[in-house]
């Protein structure tokens, strides 16, 4: 005879894909009045929005503005638990990951976390209005770098 019977089960912090948790005595009933076997329950881990887990560690991709790459500066970065500030120094490249400890998931049945890997993405502004474009071409001549007036007329190939 099949019943049917609600279990409350308690998923713990740091589980994965693929893992599975073992209910003692929740399976199915056992032969001739023995003891009930134990259910197993395959975890399906959700992706989130905007991190990526690998282990114990997120990974994350975040814009910046290419002024707080070039000069330093503070950004508000997400994690799982809020926002935390975290510095940039001057002189940033693109690309460039910043790991900020324990700020990733909880380990399972042990003690710590994982860390977020934060890849900096540098905005490069589409347009510009008269005062900036000036002060850019200010700064791009300090730097010794040619700055050609206009739009190229044909598009070229690069690779």
């Amino acid at each position: 005879m099949n019943r049917s019977k609600k279990i409350v089960v308690n998923i713990p912090a740091g589980i994965d894909n693929g893992q599975s948790l073992n209910m003692r005595g929740e399976g199915e009933a056992g032969f001739n009045g023995g003891p009930s076997g134990d259910l197993y329950i395959a975890v399906t881990v959700k992706p989130h929005k905007q991190f990526t887990r690998k282990g114990y560690d997120l990974y994350m991709d975040m814009p910046i503005p290419f002024t707080v790459a070039a000069l330093g500066g503070e950004i508000n970065v997400p994690t799982l638990k809020g926002t935390v500030k975290y510095a940039v120094p001057e002189g940033t490249q693109p690309n460039t990951v910043f790991r900020l400890r324990e700020q990733g998931v909880t380990r399972l049945n042990a003690s710590g976390k994982g860390d977020l890997m934060v890849k900096v993405n540098v905005q490069v502004p589409k347009k510009v209005n008269e005062e900036q474009r000036e002060l850019l071409k200010r700064l791009a001549e300090s730097f010794g770098d040619d700055v050609s007036e206009g739009k190229p007329k044909k598009k070229v190939k690069l690779w």
